[in-house]
């Protein structure tokens, strides 16, 4: 006799299925459609484009949950559940086909193989289902630190507890009724109901009781898995839709590049001062928030005690967005409060982290400039340097270098002068105007010459790029400065430029090009890695020792240089020690969003934790490839009297003290 599976087997009526799953859907669409009014409130934007690369993407981030595996624990319980219940769903729909199709495949080896797999995902997403009550309610770690959804998941875990172990006692109920005495050959193909049908029988279950269980298992079953499914659409488990469409619709403009203001001088808004001036894409961002606490856990200032944490960011604003007296509240300044916003350090820790694609910084971002541009409410500091960069271009407020200061005695060429070079070098602000990072600046103008490069730099023409303005939400000024150096580096016909500022770098490479200032960027440290490569610079490769490097966000994070750096360090026989925290984990120094200008006086301070990991290491050196790293160390060496433990120097710096004659 042929193994096969007889639909509807002891079954009545079981055509009310498909009313039952009308009456599911019906009630799902009710609790999206008042979500998917809301998205709809936001400003208009094209998330259609690059279709085949969006496709690629849900494969990878969705199907295969490549983010939510970077944390084993939760990545493994994710993978069981979400595979374990699309295979169930796809065993499903194939009885559902063969019922409709009249076409009777399910027999044979094949069927034997198919209740194999499904037993076995089946198995597997209630052994997911285990794991995540006890990472909710048994473990005691900060993983399981977050206690504000015990309802919502304490019942979406039930649910599908529930649904998967009446899903075993059918199975077993129809293989002790009909298959262990009979077929047992078959019975062992589903492995997990063989063990239930035995159980049963071991209970003194006769046959025919196994039967009427079954009938009563299966409609129980039935009616629990389309609640299940209804249930979706009102509680955090929409999360699986919403999040997988996150995904799909995610940007793809590179991390380091900030929305515009278009037609800026015309324009009539200025940021977001309510949920209607965020895009639609963003109102959908904070209803696909799984509230997993990765974005918290990698935040510096959440970290240091600080105000803001961006997990809770994200579900103030989504309570807001739902909230029926929205009209009544004031967001920015209410809902959100200012400390909240100016407590960002812009480092993108929460956005590389979250495991569906939440953009965090750009609802910062536009909630800064509505604080800036309309309320006109800021910090003095903030303000301070707002109009320093106005008046002055730059927001060092108080030096007294000049962008000429630190060419004394270097015979550097200028293009004001007739040099037309290979390589415009970019000095940046803080290369130029504070005097620990002009020591940065000699070494890698040195560097440039052992190599044999052309180059020249701009002198007193450079101004600021315009970063830290846009960073503290003054879109204005820094247009106004990007474009006025666009101009003077097209009026020089320059076509490749270098810098030893991440800042400065990431401005070039990925905010420049949207006003017409296309330029090949390179960071120095991709410069220096070339020389070596090359065998361009001298060197004395053996001197070095230990050495901890720490990764500037605006070089790691957002434009994905993370080997040169270490592979200059090795090439001095340098043994690169890791911090606890590196690479895209990587802590920031503190002095992102605008903060080396801001006072930090909540917590404990972002740049000494920094210094702790680095100490840690018990590594002599802490290299870095950012002048604002550079000087936010400093000052926590200082702070910690670590000087004799530690020394930080940018990585130009060591290269330039290991040069050979």
């Amino acid at each position: 006799m042929t193994p096969t599976r007889e639909i509807y087997w002891n079954i009545s009526y079981g055509g009310l299925v498909y009313l039952f799953a009308l009456v599911m859907l019906a009630v799902l669409l009710a609790g999206i459609y008042p979500r998917w009014r809301r998205w709809r409130l936001g400003t208009a934007e094209d998330r259609l484009d690059h279709l085949g690369r969006r496709l690629w993407d849900v494969l990878v981030y969705v199907v295969m949950q490549r983010r939510v595996i970077r944390n084993a624990y939760a990545g493994v319980l994710h993978l069981c559940i979400f595979w374990g219940f699309i295979v169930l769903f796809i065993g499903t729909c194939m009885i559902a086909v063969q019922e409709w199709s009249g076409i009777h495949y399910l027999k044979g080896t094949f069927y034997l193989w198919y209740s194999l797999i499904l037993d076995l995902f089946g198995g597997l997403a209630l052994l997911g289902v285990l794991m995540a009550a006890w990472r909710r309610y048994g473990l005691r770690s900060n993983e399981a630190k977050e206690w504000t959804n015990l309802l919502d998941d304490g019942l979406s875990l039930l649910f599908f507890f529930v649904v998967l172990t009446t899903g075993f006692l059918v199975e077993g109920a129809r293989v002790a009724a009909t298959e262990v005495a009979r077929h047992p050959d078959w019975a062992r193909w589903s492995p997990l109901g063989y063990v239930t049908a035995k159980t049963l029988l071991a209970l003194n279950l006769s046959p025919a009781a196994a039967t009427r269980l079954h009938a009563l298992a299966w409609w129980g079953h039935m009616v629990l898995s389309m609640a299940l499914l209804a249930y979706f659409g009102w509680s955090k488990m929409m999360h699986v839709f919403i999040s997988s469409a996150n995904v799909f619709l995610r940007s793809y403009k590179p991390p380091g590049a900030f929305r515009s203001i278009p037609d800026i001088e015309t324009a009539e808004t200025f940021g977001a001062g309510r949920v209607e001036d965020f895009t639609w894409k963003q109102l959908l961002d904070l209803d696909a928030c799984t509230r997993c606490d990765r974005c918290s856990d990698n935040c510096p200032a959440t970290v240091t005690g600080k105000v803001l944490n961006p997990k809770q960011l994200i579900l103030d604003l989504q309570a807001h967005l739902h909230s029926p007296r929205r009209q009544e509240e004031r967001m920015v300044g209410g809902v959100i409060q200012d400390e909240v916003l100016w407590e960002c350090r812009v480092c993108g820790a929460c956005e590389e982290q979250c495991p569906v694609f939440i953009e965090h910084l750009g609802k910062i971002s536009e909630m800064r400039r509505n604080l800036v541009f309309v309320e006109g409410r800021m910090p003095e500091t903030v303000e301070a340097t707002l109009q320093c960069l106005e008046t002055r271009a730059h927001p060092w407020r108080g030096t007294q270098f000049t962008r000429t200061s630190w060419m004394e005695g270097m015979d550097i060429p200028l293009l004001a002068e007739g040099a037309r070079p290979e390589y415009l070098f970019w000095v940046g602000c803080t290369g130029a105007l504070v005097e620990r990072n002009q020591k940065i600046t000699q070494a890698f103008a040195r560097l440039l010459r052992a190599s044999g490069t052309s180059f020249a730099c701009l002198g007193e023409e450079e101004v600021c790029t315009g970063d830290p303005a846009r960073r503290l939400g003054n879109e204005y000024t820094f247009q106004t400065l990007l474009r006025q150096n666009i101009e003077t580096l097209k009026g020089y016909n320059v076509k490749k430029l270098v810098t030893a500022c991440p800042h400065c770098f990431n401005t070039w490479k990925n905010e420049a090009p949207e006003f017409g200032g296309s330029f090949e960027a390179l960071h120095h440290t991709q410069l220096i890695e070339r020389f070596i490569q090359e065998g361009r610079l001298r060197l004395d490769r053996d001197a070095l020792g230990p050495v901890t490097y720490h990764d500037p966000c605006n070089l790691g994070r957002y434009n994905g240089i993370y080997e040169q750096p270490r592979a200059i360090l090795r090439a001095l026989s340098g043994k690169v020690v890791e911090m606890r925290r590196s690479r895209r984990g990587a802590l920031c120094c503190g002095a992102g969003g605008g903060h080396a200008w801001m006072d930090e006086q909540v917590g404990q301070k972002i740049n000494v934790t920094r210094l702790e990991e680095a100490l840690d290491t018990k590594a002599p050196t802490l290299a870095a490839a950012c002048p604002f790293c550079i000087q936010m160390f400093e000052e926590a060496v200082a702070a910690k009297r670590a000087q004799e433990q530690i020394a930080p120097l940018d990585v130009a710096e060591i290269v330039a003290r290991h040069l050979l004659p």
